[in-house]
Order: C-alpha cells, then sequence, then structure tokens
C-alpha cells in the first residue's frame, strides 16, 4: 500500500538531508538543480516531439512555457521522470502572496488555502492532495495530484513553482503511484537542490 504522498514527502523534508550521487542541470534561465546520476537529460529534439504531441493530444498549446528539460531514468521518455519548465515574465514588484493566489485562481482542482508562514519543513502534508503547501523560504508553491492515464494506470504527480524575479520556474516530477514511495526521497532532494541566482532571486 503506498503511502499517502503529502504525508511522506513532508516527513522526508524533516529528516536530516543525506548527498546523494547526483549531476547538476544549469538552466540558461538562471537556476541550478541537482538531478540523480543514473537519471538521464532527453536531447532538445526528443524534447520538441515530446511537447508537440502533448499539445496535438490536449488541444492547449502553452504560449511562454518553454520546457527546458526533461529527465527519466533511462534513455527514453518512460515513467518516472522529470520535467524542467520556465514561463519567463517581469515578477521583481509582485509580491509572494500575489503569487500564491495567482496559482489558487488557476490551478486545475486546487482548493484555495490560507496563507501561514511557515517552512515547509515545519508543516505535515495532508492527506487531501488538493491542498497546496506554501513555502516561503524557498518562494515555492507546492501541489501533488494523482491522475488515471489510459496504459499506464493512476500516476502521482509532484509539481513545485518557484517565484523569480524574471519569472515562474516549475518542475513536474511524475512517477507510477505504486513507485511513489521508492522515488518520494529522490523528488525531495532534487526541489531542495535547486538554487536560483542570488541576482533573479525573489526577495
Amino acid at each position: 500500500m503506498t503511502t499517502k504522498p503529502f504525508l511522506l514527502l513532508l516527513i522526508l523534508f524533516t529528516l536530516s538531508s543525506k548527498a546523494f550521487s547526483q549531476k547538476v542541470f544549469k538552466s540558461d534561465n538562471h537556476y541550478v538543480v541537482t538531478i540523480p546520476i543514473n537519471w538521464n537529460l532527453l536531447d532538445n529534439e526528443t524534447i520538441s516531439q515530446i511537447r508537440k504531441a502533448r499539445e496535438e493530444q490536449s488541444g492547449i498549446k502553452t504560449k511562454g512555457v518553454v520546457t527546458e528539460a526533461i529527465v527519466v531514468k533511462g534513455k527514453e521518455f518512460t515513467l518516472p521522470n522529470m520535467q524542467f519548465l520556465f514561463n519567463g515574465m517581469n515578477l521583481s514588484k509582485a509580491t509572494f502572496s500575489e503569487f500564491v493566489s495567482l496559482f489558487n485562481k488557476n490551478v486545475p482542482k486546487i482548493q484555495k488555502v490560507v496563507l501561514k508562514k511557515e517552512k515547509i519543513s515545519d508543516k505535515i502534508f495532508k492527506s487531501d492532495p488538493s491542498k497546496p503547501i506554501v513555502d516561503y523560504e524557498k518562494n515555492m508553491y507546492l501541489y501533488v495530484l494523482k491522475q488515471d492515464i489510459a496504459g499506464i494506470g493512476i500516476v502521482i504527480i509532484t509539481s513545485a513553482n518557484f517565484m523569480a524575479n524574471h519569472g515562474i520556474i516549475t518542475v513536474n516530477i511524475t512517477v507510477k503511484s505504486s513507485e511513489f514511495d521508492k522515488y518520494s526521497k529522490t523528488i525531495i532532494e532534487v526541489l531542495r537542490s535547486l538554487k536560483i541566482e542570488s541576482i533573479y532571486k525573489h526577495q
């Protein structure tokens, strides 16, 4: 039986961090993140093909959102995978509370939350995946969704959205529900590792 995603992720956030074998992805949009050494970056041509297929299937084109990298365990686009997206915009004069309000209004199936100035490591994930987690230290809005995908089954998507002065950095990590426990620590380590260059970090 899979542990409730919110509960397991925050339990891991509260534990002392241990280094894991890793390599660094450095974005052209001024942030770096570490990924497990046995995971691989897909090439740009494959990423373009995946994006095109997704837009054709959904009928939705995400203007302004750049898929910077897709990381897979292996060499093909399978589960689990991590997708790094960037939506460029000037947020230097916006507040983090406004950033959270934006997500509360626009993220499907996400309930409105009462803002609390608590670090993510001080909270316990709720069992309800529709309730997002707000982390003021990292300027991050995180939520977890479950989806039933034809031919695959139930998947769990962890979506972390980081506010920066020059835009929104999104990390979407998707795993099969049956494998969530197995990869939960990897998810946390990757999200913890993301660092925005100081000049672009929102204050």
